[in-house]
């Protein structure tokens, strides 16, 4: 057995339950799927209703991107 000045469990019992009782962190990574999902289709939507501004935006990114380096 080994043995450390540094304890390895909780020894404050509420923040033990608190810990215990929260759901899963890792939960939040399908919600944030299913928002980027969202985000993509308006953005797909709004492509196809104007490619021409679509296309003068890129271009402006583009420019910006090359000025910047």
């Amino acid at each position: 057995m080994t043995s450390t000045s540094i304890s390895s469990g909780r020894t404050d019992a509420e923040k033990a339950e608190r810990v215990r009782v929260e759901p899963d962190p890792t939960a939040l990574v399908t919600e944030i799927v299913e928002d980027t999902k969202t985000l993509f289709g308006e953005f797909r939507k709004v492509v196809s209703e104007r490619p021409l501004a679509t296309a003068a935006i890129v271009a402006a990114v583009a420019y910006l991107w090359g000025a910047t380096r």
